[in-house]
């Protein structure tokens, strides 16, 4: 969602990194689902080590992704 948003002003920047928030939340909220399921249904050690693994990954994307628009849109007003 928050690609879809052209920023113009503050307000667009702010919606857009609401969005960016929420992503990163959801991937954390995600984590927190997949532990439960390690627990529960007994996955394997090397499966949840590989899908942690890509949460995480996203992660830091996201990360790098806010950094980089505050950085770019920085002077808005």
């Amino acid at each position: 969602m928050a690609n879809s948003i052209y920023v113009l002003d503050i307000n667009d920047y702010q919606t857009r990194r609401q969005y960016q928030n929420k992503a990163l939340s959801s991937s954390y909220a995600l984590l927190t689902m997949m532990d439960i399921a390690y627990t529960t249904f007994g996955i394997g050690d090397d499966r949840m080590v590989h899908w942690v693994g890509l949460v995480i990954d996203v992660q830091n994307l996201l990360r790098n992704w806010r950094k980089s628009d505050s950085d770019r849109y920085k002077n808005l007003k």
